[in-house]
């Protein structure tokens, strides 16, 4: 019998309640957040969105950690979505500094060692709240950054983005508390 976890938002808004309790905001190409420079002005924003929308936001955010060699964290909830865009993790794992590969991995070593950096861990986190996420964290001119969402089934999602370092820290504490891992963008 599997434990059922609770979502990981709904914990994470306990644990932060400093999370803005903005309303949702339309995250399509047509609302003016369409890349990393809108939503770095708006500074922090609710959405609901489709799977589609948050490509875009999470290739700029990668783009973001490449160009200004930072480390970078994502999560997938499945194999088979790395494996979508697998080629091109390859290539962004090797032009950063440091990552965090977290993924719903039956088999965390589908991946073959050899295809990623030394600098990378890639980390399976089957069985959590962390499942149904898609996390895409880099670190910003005043720390971490990044697009925090939750599978809410039928493609969509709910989440926020934030250039708040302390909310996206709690974010990563998160992760680490539930992992039993140590992921710190300070320390890279």
């Amino acid at each position: 019998m599997s434990k059922q976890y609770k979502s990981f938002i709904e914990e994470l808004k306990i644990q932060c309640p400093e999370l803005p309790k903005d309303n949702l905001k339309d995250v399509t190409t047509d609302s003016g957040l369409s890349t990393l420079e809108d939503f770095t002005k708006a500074q922090f924003v609710n959405f609901e969105a489709k799977r589609e929308d948050l490509y875009r936001l999470s290739m700029d955010i990668e783009a973001y950690a490449v160009k200004n060699y930072v480390p970078l964290l994502a999560t997938f909830e499945t194999e088979a979505l790395y494996k979508y865009v697998q080629k091109r993790y390859t290539d962004i794992l090797k032009k950063i500094p440091r990552s965090w590969i977290i993924g719903g991995f039956d088999e965390p070593f589908f991946i073959p060692p050899s295809s990623v950096p030394a600098t990378a861990e890639i980390l399976t986190c089957v069985g959590t709240n962390i499942e149904t996420m898609w996390i895409v964290v880099t670190r910003g001119p005043n720390g971490p950054l990044g697009l925090v969402a939750e599978d809410i089934g039928e493609d969509k999602f709910r989440g926020f983005f934030s250039i708040e370092p302390k909310i996206i820290q709690k974010v990563i504490k998160k992760i680490n508390e539930t992992m039993h891992i140590e992921i710190n963008f300070s320390k890279e």
